[in-house]
């Protein structure tokens, strides 16, 4: 699983496999992706979130490219232009993983 990150217009590129891990597809309805910074370690992760989370806080919509047949959003908190300061690579493929929290709840990890 990866995703890329596009600094000139703060957009992500979710690879199939994530996606999939996400439970995104075109016939799923209105997606929302919540990203953030883990804390204590100089990386990022994401979480599909519901749409009322969404509404009260900065979350990305997923949306289908037809050209590039992939799955993808706009960040706007945290942008990609800050993630790239802060040392992220951009338009190559980064690894994410599948980090399970102690209540039982998961996330996904970029890794650089």
């Amino acid at each position: 699983m990866y995703l890329i990150l596009d600094s000139t217009d703060n957009s992500v590129t979710l690879s199939k496999k994530l996606a999939k891990a996400l439970d995104i597809g075109e016939d799923r309805g209105a997606c929302f992706i919540f990203m953030f910074s883990v804390k204590g370690e100089n990386t990022f992760g994401l979480k599909r979130v519901p749409a009322s989370f969404a509404k009260k806080t900065e979350c990305g919509l997923v949306s289908y490219n037809t050209d590039l047949k992939s799955f993808g959003f706009i960040t706007n908190c945290p942008t990609v232009n800050y993630m790239v300061y802060n040392g992220m690579k951009e338009n190559v493929k980064l690894k994410v993983t599948k980090e399970i929290l102690s209540d039982g709840s998961h996330f996904f990890k970029i890794k650089n």
